[in-house]
């Protein structure tokens, strides 16, 4: 199992998204479930990163996060790398 060890406050430094958008993005889409610690603080996986970048990058080009937030990772990957090369 991946370790989730990163605040909110490092994931929005990574990915561009504030801490705000991500809570969002967590509660109405399920974009991503972040572990809870004992005082129900989120920690987030590099998975999750991962797919929050992916996310908010295809939102920057155009895509609703309403039809993208649950799709597989691979699939966003794939639609990312296809804005790339156009």
């Amino acid at each position: 199992m991946e370790s989730a060890a990163h605040s909110i406050r490092v994931v929005a430094n990574r990915t561009g998204l504030t801490p705000h958008v991500i809570r969002i993005w967590e509660k109405r889409y399920a974009a991503v479930d972040p572990h809870r610690t004992a005082t129900n603080r989120r920690l987030y996986a590099e998975s999750d990163i991962e797919r929050l970048s992916v996310l908010a990058d295809l939102t920057r080009h155009g895509h609703s996060i309403g039809a993208v937030a649950r799709l597989p990772l691979e699939e966003l990957q794939t639609m990312a790398g296809q804005i790339q090369t156009e």
